[in-house]
């Protein structure tokens, strides 16, 4: 029989699951410029990538958006893949969803960005 916690699972679980999935591909899981990702909020030190999610948030109401990963070329600084994770493994339309949402404001600046949605811990 599993245990409680056996059975629970965390978007913190479901970042990690997308951090070994970039890393499997060759991608650097650390922060630039020694690695490619950005996580939450570290967006907030690029200027082009801070105005294009200004007024993205998720809840439609004015926010700045806040996706979970920005995947970044080492060599131009741009990104390439803007990523939100989900803990339930039946959130992932939503993942993509939201994902989408927040490369919306990149694609109208002329940067070409992957979405990616990962749901669930394994």
């Amino acid at each position: 029989m599993l245990g409680a916690g056996t059975l629970h699972s965390s978007e913190t679980r479901a970042e990690g699951v997308a951090r070994e999935l970039l890393a499997i591909r060759g991608w650097k899981t650390t922060r630039p410029p020694k690695g490619n990702l950005l996580w939450k909020n570290e967006y907030r030190d690029y200027p082009e990538l801070l105005e294009a999610l200004s007024g993205r948030g998720k809840q439609g109401l004015g926010g700045d958006g806040y996706p979970d990963f920005i995947l970044i070329d080492s060599d131009t600084q741009r990104p390439l893949l803007v990523g939100e994770t989900k803990a339930a493994h039946g959130d992932i339309r939503k993942a993509i969803k939201e994902a989408q949402d927040y490369s919306t404001g990149l694609l109208d600046r002329g940067m070409k960005v992957l979405a990616a949605g990962v749901a669930g811990d394994d």
